[in-house]
């Protein structure tokens, strides 16, 4: 009877055979508040890093508006200048320089949007592993 009291049925983490009902019961409850806890903490790393991914996208959003804004100032500038002047060589250099600033505030606000697709703002890693996790619930219960 002393050789049994430490056997168990054979997997690591599992019950010794005489804990009974009640030990069972304890070491699945046990079990399943470290999944729930390892859980929450994927999905706490995970909105972490959507966070932060937000936070890009609102930094490429408000340097492209920075950039647009500039662009704005000299194409005001080369209209201005057009028509004091009537020249086009001051007026076209300010207009190649301000539809390249364009052209740069343009990528970088799509470049800011494509942050914020839906698709990769959802917790996909979290929800992967709970529904591993449930499959994997059903499967043993089953076997039980």
């Amino acid at each position: 009877m002393a050789n049994r009291k430490n056997q168990t049925s054979g997997k690591s983490g599992d019950v010794p055979l005489e804990a009974g009902v009640g030990g069972t019961f304890a070491h699945i409850f046990e079990e399943l508040t470290t999944l729930v806890q390892t859980e929450l903490r994927l999905l706490r790393t995970e909105l972490s890093q959507m966070v932060t991914s937000i936070g890009i996208g609102v930094g490429l959003i408000v340097g492209s508006a920075i950039l647009l804004m500039a662009a704005a100032m000299l194409f005001l500038q080369a209209i201005i200048t057009t028509l004091v002047a009537y020249g086009w060589s001051l007026p076209v250099a300010t207009l190649v320089v301000a539809v390249t600033v364009l052209i740069l505030g343009v990528i970088l606000f799509w470049l800011g949007l494509l942050r914020f697709q839906a698709k990769s703002l959802a917790p996909t890693k979290t929800v992967d592993q709970l529904e591993r996790d449930v499959a994997l619930v059903k499967s043993e219960i089953g076997a039980s």
